[in-house]
């Protein structure tokens, strides 16, 4: 819904599903977020805020478990005005005016709600999955 925030929303509808495991996809806009960029160098994110209306061309991204709690991953591309693009990780993001939005839960060979833990990768610092 306009003006919430993206993440948070997704991850609270995760909570309140008790969704373990799944993939996202959608489009939308936004009226403000931050973007960022993974080094391997430094093991640092870089970040670009937009405080501007942008077109959420493609959000793609997955729901795991870190510290058994809804972790939702996400990248997006975006487009300004003059339809200029951007792309990265998702740290945050206000909708405006829409975000349409599919999760897909995974499920096992039993049709059993399939539950994806990340764990502290120690050569990234970054919380990985373990499958």
């Amino acid at each position: 819904m306009k003006d919430e925030e993206l993440i948070t929303e997704l991850t609270n509808f995760c909570k309140e599903k008790h969704i373990s495991g799944a993939s996202l996809s959608g489009i939308g806009g936004v009226s403000k977020c931050e973007i960022a960029y993974f080094s391997m160098k430094t093991t640092q994110y870089s970040g670009k805020v937009f405080n501007e209306q942008l077109e959420l061309l493609s959000i793609t991204g997955n729901i795991t478990l870190v510290n058994k709690q809804p972790f939702v991953h996400a990248h997006v591309v975006l487009s300004d005005k003059d339809m200029k693009t951007y792309g990265g990780h998702l740290k945050n993001a206000v909708v405006c005016p829409t975000a349409e939005i599919i999760i897909t839960e995974l499920l096992d060979e039993k049709d059993s709600k399939l539950k994806v833990e990340r764990k502290k990768d120690e050569i990234t610092g970054l919380n990985l999955m373990e499958l």
